[in-house]
């Protein structure tokens, strides 16, 4: 079940896009294995004012995984792939990590809804 909360009307735009991270899991282990297996690594992130002083409090967590037996995901473009990259403490992403980010990107794209 999916539900979506609307608060205020947009003034333009307003649109949402829904897609299953399990069908793009699966999608990414038909296409490129090698690259999903990246998105189980920890991928650096950035609180950005989450807490007090969470803005430079980096945190690694995988993109996709198993918890109690069950996938889990956790992904937002700006906290994975940007925020984070700006603080000097954290590693900075390969290239095959960041093709593994476009690619999820992609097919995220591809299956979503409107």
């Amino acid at each position: 079940m999916v539900s979506l909360l609307c608060v205020r009307q947009a003034r333009i735009g307003g649109h949402s896009q829904l897609v299953s991270t399990p069908a793009i899991h699966n999608a990414m282990l038909e296409r490129r294995p090698d690259l999903l297996a990246l998105l189980y690594q920890g991928y650096w992130r950035n609180r950005l004012g989450e807490e007090e002083g969470g803005q430079d409090l980096p945190y690694c967590l995988p993109v996709f995984g198993m918890r109690a037996g069950r996938f889990t995901s956790h992904y937002f473009t700006h906290l994975t792939s940007t925020a984070a990259q700006r603080l000097p403490q954290v590693p900075k992403l390969t290239p095959a990590q960041n093709e593994a980010l476009d690619l999820l990107a992609v097919i995220a794209a591809e299956l979503s809804f409107e």
